[in-house]
């Protein structure tokens, strides 16, 4: 009965056919389909049939003991194409640029206009520049004001005298410092003033010149304004009861003036209009007269009826506006007689509806910021400070609405409504997409509601903890959703706010709050604790109808949907007790349960150290399969690939976001907090039975003009499905682009499976290749020393291991080199060697942690000499300091040239070498191939003997690096056995994830 089956190979080799090229992942499984192995992942292949091989061991590298006699190797192809289309909720006319206006937590604080340019400011913006300009005539583009900064003070106010441009600052870093500086209009050149004195701390810029420097609790300062014509810069520090009045072109402190809670001041010739007193004790708008000593009279003019009185801004031809917070609305006072005129904005504001227009402010935004601004501009239009709605808006000076500036700001939930997916929230602001126009600053997409005024009693602008989550449309037609306060609340979204429901799920197992609401209505619950040793519960609950308030009413009787076998480190249990109920399902259509552990540490100080993805069949307690393995902690290299979980790369606790299911794919994001001291956005997209599909995403410096695809801590990625059957990706943005952002994912149809099946390889022995593995038989996570065919010489060090996230027996190798003068190497022998025709290296190369933008690894060098030590080939690079330009040279070939090169330097790319009948080809990540004569025209090609990282002596303080990965060394090859193999699925797919193609500003990953 077995014979025929036992006659087949049993030496692990498997054989499968792609009709075209297509990106491809495989997996051993048992004819149960559980998971025994992942083979590959997202490895390109051309059109042909291909011979592979498994080695009967697991993920672990442990040979299976009582193997079963026959397994299924599937292998899953697709040409599934990820497109990022662009941001909702910003109005800048670029949106790849340093020109994207980029709110952090605040919108603008403050804004100053002098000519044709604006000067604002921005609050506390985590090391993102906080003051900035734009011309008024192109306000949709943020103009940098410090060239290169990547952080300055947190500056709350700003004015102009149209002379100079003051900011008033504080420390967010050290709360206890604040001071005011100043620049000059036209060139922004830093004043520097007389009485002064510079400041600079770990977070900010240093400032050559600063007044009115503090070093004293409670000193941020809470108002300032400038004379035009006059002497005096006024500073309010209201929590000091202080009014500091200064010589503005001195910078000494001329007079300390004393008034309670003292805030939001507006010069008007020679007057000074301020902001005094508490709304307990009542608030006082008065002004009085600036004496010529800088002290100031006894108030000449009260004005009453603002309870809360925000900014406040003199036009300087008579009137005085007033943003009143308590009726939200801006109030102009005739500044000679007090009378009042016509007012702006709509009484109430969202206290009454969420419906957004450009006639209705929210003065407090809903993570209980207060700051606005009023900001006139020569001809008499003004600008409107809305922060609950995170925009600027333009008037005439007959009042009518011009123009919007919008930038989202940080961005922690985000939903899409799974029965109506032209509803987008991004926090409490509900957006309008119409999927038939592009994204873009003024097509696609309408900022329709604000649903932030509504608190449990929608009485009172809620506060930072509060979010709006998990929004559906339920079979009645009325939608509802969380709205996230301590405890979640289910709310109903109806036109004049939230409606707290009361719903109380009492009987049932889990409350409300470990709840997620389905499409269907139904509600898919959690319970038990993803404590070692416990296990933890998915249930359903269908949804049964709805009471007489229209409030949905769930079957207390529960389907199970899974449970976890007992929970230990290895195994992706994590239990979301403290995670916002993000997702609308968890279960793919073939019934499998979906499990997913975000997170680094176990309860915060020991490693998961196992698998964080994995699923187990509907009604089931066993792993069917598991997936995205940790690498090491010790890592540095680039992100890794789909089926691994980084913890390397200084990454914290909260790595990863959430799981999506949609139909049979699944979506993990990962958002990677503080990796390489920066973050991450990436998305693993996996098929049911765990193979991967692709990766897509990006890494980058979030305090930089951000790349396409770029977002800062993306919390809450949510995947819905089109009309057409894509799928959309949306996510929201701490800070990279200031919005929420959307990913197209089309093609699906293309995912296919072939299964395979091979018995047990009893009589498996690796495959013949036909290269040297130049990094075999090295130690991992060790310092270099001369072993193997390695040798070094000069003051560095290398070691091995670093860079690689799979651990196998061919670690990296990584060189820091940091000296003044002199030389240092590492070197491989390549053996001794007479080529006929042709040699090639190919692997990975690294520069990473060089300093690039120093110029630094000037003078590092990927060398091959020959035998007599001769230079035959050199790969490195120059940086020109004045122009910034950065040139990448293969011998005398320049691969690439231009500036901003340095941030594909700084990673881990692919590389190539070869020489076919004297001729030089070099390839470098996705820059083409280029050709080159001998370095060196006396070296001998046909004797190569030594790859070498070569080092000369620089500035000591800046570092140079380099790191080879797989380095594989072929002479007289053919491009037909398995070097052809290495170079088409391993060079060209790390070629593939990295490279992106900007195609009508969207980018592509094929």
């Amino acid at each position: 009965f077995l014979l025929p089956f036992f006659a087949k190979s049993q030496t692990g080799a498997f054989t499968f056919t792609l009709s075209g090229s297509a990106r491809t992942s495989a997996g051993v499984f048992k004819k149960d389909s559980t998971l025994v192995k992942t083979l590959w992942t997202n490895k390109i292949y051309s059109a042909g049939t291909y011979t592979e091989y498994w080695d009967g061991k697991d993920d672990y590298g442990n040979t299976i003991n009582s193997p079963d006699a026959a397994y299924d190797v599937r292998v899953l192809s697709n040409n599934v194409k990820y497109s990022w289309e662009g941001i909702i909720g910003n109005t800048s006319s670029l949106q790849t640029t340093g020109a994207v206006h980029k709110n952090v937590y605040t919108s603008m604080t403050g804004m100053a206009i002098t000519g044709t340019t604006a000067y604002f400011c921005q609050g506390y913006s985590e090391h993102f520049p906080s003051e900035a300009k734009f011309d008024i005539l192109n306000p949709q583009a943020r103009i940098s004001i410090f060239t290169g900064a990547t952080s300055t003070g947190n500056a709350d106010f700003v004015a102009t005298d149209g002379t100079y441009v003051y900011f008033a600052v504080y420390d967010t870093y050290y709360p206890t410092n604040s001071f005011v500086h100043a620049i000059k209009v036209g060139n922004d050149a830093e004043v520097v003033f007389p009485s002064s004195s510079g400041y600079s701390s770990t977070h900010v810029r240093t400032y050559a010149s600063t007044i009115d420097k503090l070093n004293i609790l409670n000193s941020r300062p809470s108002g300032l304004a400038v004379q035009q014509s006059g002497t005096y810069l006024f500073v309010a520090h209201g929590f000091l009861n202080q009014l500091h009045v200064l010589n503005k072109t001195t910078g000494a402190l001329v007079q300390n003036l004393t008034y309670k809670n003292v805030r939001y001041l507006s010069t008007d010739g020679n007057n000074l209009w301020m902001v005094t007193g508490t709304t307990s004790t009542g608030n006082t708008i008065a002004r009085y007269t600036v004496n010529s000593d800088g002290s100031l009279s006894a108030p000449t003019l009260r004005l009453s009826g603002v309870t809360i009185p925000g900014a406040i801004q003199s036009n300087g031809s008579g009137s005085l506006a007033i943003i009143d917070s308590t009726k939200q609305v801006v109030r102009f006072f005739n500044t000679s007689t007090g009378v009042e005129g016509t007012q702006l904005g709509t009484n109430g504001g969202y206290s009454t509806n969420p419906t957004v227009t450009n006639n209705k402010f929210m003065f407090n935004d809903y993570r209980g910021n207060t700051f606005s601004f009023l900001a006139f501009a020569p001809n008499g239009s003004f600008w409107v400070g809305d922060p609950g709605n995170f925009r600027e808006l333009h008037y005439s000076a007959s009042k009518a609405w011009i123009e919007t500036i919008m930038s989202m700001g940080a961005s922690y939930s985000t939903c899409v409504d799974p029965n109506n997916i032209t509803r987008v929230f991004g926090n409490f602001l509900e957006f309008a997409v119409n999927y038939s126009k592009p994204l873009s600053a003024t097509t696609g997409w309408t900022l329709v509601k604000n649903w932030g005024y509504s608190g449990l009693t929608n009485t009172t602008p809620v506060s930072t903890t509060k979010k709006l989550l998990n929004v559906t449309t339920l079979s009645n037609g009325r939608t509802y959703g969380y709205n996230y306060l301590n405890p979640i609340g289910l709310v109903e979204l109806t036109s004049t706010g939230l409606r707290p429901t009361g719903v109380s799920l009492t009987g049932h197992t889990v409350s409300v709050s470990l709840s997620s609401i389905n499409a269907d209505g139904s509600l898919t619950k959690f319970a038990g604790s993803y404590d070692i040793g416990s296990t933890v519960t998915y249930s359903k609950s269908l949804l049964t109808g709805f009471d007489g308030s229209g409030n949905p009413v769930w079957s207390k009787t529960e389907t199970l949907l899974a449970t976890t076998p007992i929970n230990t480190l290895k195994h992706p249990n994590n239990f979301p007790a403290n995670v916002t109920p993000v997702s609308y399902n968890f279960v793919t259509t073939s019934g499998k349960v979906i499990f997913y552990n975000p997170s680094k540490y176990y309860k915060g100080t020991t490693l998961w150290d196992g698998y964080h993805l994995g699923a187990i069949k509907k009604g089931q307690n066993t792993w069917l399969w598991e997936t995205q393995k940790v690498d090491d902690i010790n890592y540095k290299g680039s992100f890794p690939e789909a089926g691994y979980f980084e913890i390397g790369n200084n990454v914290n606790q909260y790595a990863g976001s959430n799981v999506n299911v949609v139909g049979n794919n699944i979506f993990t994001g990962y958002h990677g907090e503080f990796w390489k001291n920066s973050q991450t956005n990436y998305f693993n997209h996996y098929y049911e039975d765990g193979l991967s599909v692709a990766q897509f995403g990006t890494d980058g410096n979030i305090s930089l003009p951000t790349d396409s695809g770029m977002a800062g801590n993306a919390l809450s990625p949510i995947v819905v499905k089109g009309a057409a059957g894509d799928l959309y990706l949306y996510h929201g943005d701490e800070s990279a682009h200031a919005g929420i952002h959307r990913w197209k994912i089309t093609n699906l149809s293309s995912i296919q499976e072939q299964f395979i099946s091979i018995p047990f390889p009893h009589s498996y022995s690796a495959p013949v290749v036909d290269y040297t593995d130049l990094h075999a038989g090295l130690p991992w996570y060790a310092v270099l020393l001369n072993t193997n065919g390695w040798a070094q010489s000069g003051i560095l060090t290398t070691i091995t291991g670093t860079k690689k996230y799979t651990i196998d027996n061919s670690p990296d190798v990584f060189t820091t080199f940091r000296q003044s003068s002199g030389t240092a190497s590492v070197q491989r022998d390549l053996g001794t060697n007479n080529v006929s025709t042709s040699w090639m290296i190919s692997g990975m190369l690294s520069f990473e942690f060089s300093d690039v933008s120093a110029g630094s690894a000037i003078n590092t060098y990927a060398d091959v000499l020959d035998a007599a030590g001769k230079i035959i080939t050199r790969f490195y690079y120059t940086l020109v300091h004045s122009t910034k330009v950065l040139t990448i040279h293969g011998n005398s070939a320049v691969v690439a040239s231009a500036t901003g090169l340095g941030s594909a330097l700084l990673k881990s790319q692919p590389w190539e070498v070869s020489v076919v009948n004297g001729l030089v080809t070099f390839s470098y990540a996705n820059y083409p191939p280029v050709t080159s004569p001998i370095y060196d025209p006396s070296a001998n090609w046909q004797q190569p003997k030594t790859l070498r990282q070569y080092f000369v002596g620089g500035k000591p303080t800046y570092v140079k690096t380099m790191g080879f990965m797989d380095m594989h060394f072929y002479t007289d090859y053919t491009l037909t056995g398995s070097a052809a193999s290495y170079i088409t699925t391993n060079i060209e797919n790390d070629k593939q994830k990295h490279d992106r193609g900007i195609v009508n500003n969207q980018e592509t990953y094929e």
